[in-house]
């Protein structure tokens, strides 16, 4: 397979690699049509694969935010299509500021009206987000952010996408 490097250049190989040793899913970056055959040709699923929006979600600038989510809504929606069976239902995004130095509880509200945004079209494909934010730890239906001296819990509604942890048995792969 070559260097770790060049696993993207043969990901058919990687998922016959972790299919033969006990994997059941590769975790990746962002994908397209391809790379989702690959992992199916593999006989894997995809665990979960990243959001391509990240910082401009939690902008100052409303509009530049409205932008970010409509391209991570119409992403999903395009990713679970090309993807079929081999899915992904979870959709991994870090949480990071454009503005390190933004106040606190305008990032956080941003982050909150933008999971709004995103939360009726990860339902609607029966996906989830799993989320890292300052250090966020995702676990089960609650989430536990710490940052600027205060603690923020964020708990779904019942029946919404929830946050998630990802399976243990799933090979990730950062891009």
């Amino acid at each position: 397979m070559g260097p770790l490097s060049s696993w993207k250049d043969d990901l058919s190989g990687v998922s016959a690699w972790a299919r033969d040793n006990g994997f059941s899913a590769l975790d990746l970056g962002v994908v397209e049509g391809e790379a989702a055959k690959a992992v199916q040709g593999g006989k894997l699923r995809l665990g979960s694969v990243d959001l391509p929006e990240w910082q401009p979600m939690l902008s100052l600038d409303p509009s530049k935010r409205r932008e970010a989510v409509a391209r991570n809504v119409a992403y999903v929606g395009a990713c679970v299509e090309a993807c079929g069976a081999a899915g992904p239902l979870n959709f991994f995004v870090v949480m990071l500021s454009e503005d390190p130095h933004a106040p606190p509880r305008e990032v956080f509200d941003a982050m909150v009206a933008n999971y709004r945004d995103l939360a009726p079209v990860l339902e609607a494909h029966g996906a989830r987000l799993e989320q890292g934010v300052l250090g966020l730890a995702a676990q089960g239906n609650v989430a536990k952010a710490e940052g600027a001296g205060s603690v923020a819990y964020i708990t779904p509604k019942p029946r919404a996408p929830q946050l998630f942890c990802r399976f243990p048995n799933a090979l990730h792969f950062f891009c």
